[in-house]
């Protein structure tokens, strides 16, 4: 017995003291046990790691993502705002033209009847 070493000696200890499948249980929760921890250190770790890191670039590109939608709603009400601006100095302008052409229509009529007026004799005095 000079062979064995102390660890497996305590096993044995643990076999003779508990029975066999006490033991056999025992390791295997050991074994469940050491595999849980480098899953969770080697998988699940990393792996969590890397999605809180997309979660934040993710939050990161929304933030810029809603500041340029903000400065496209400034950007589409300001051209708003000159249209609408423009179209009013148009319709200024349409109604000044209007009465510039109605003047001229009215001074055309007159012009006419004058002519008209004229040449029936009417200047003859």
């Amino acid at each position: 017995m000079t062979d064995l070493t102390n660890g497996q000696l305590k096993w044995i200890d643990l076999l003779k003291t508990f029975g066999l499948p006490t033991v056999l249980l025992f390791g295997l929760l050991i074994g469940i046990y050491k595999t849980g921890v480098w899953t969770a250190d080697n998988v699940a770790l990393p792996l969590v790691s890397q999605q809180v890191q997309f979660m934040r670039t993710l939050a990161a590109s929304d933030v810029t993502r809603n500041e340029l939608a903000i400065q496209i709603k400034d950007n589409t009400l300001s051209t708003n705002r000159l249209v609408i601006e423009n179209t009013a100095t148009l319709i200024k302008l349409h109604e000044r033209q209007t009465l510039i052409l109605d003047t001229i229509q009215k001074e055309h009529q007159l012009t006419r009847e004058m002519i008209k007026s004229f040449a029936e004799g009417g200047g003859e005095k």
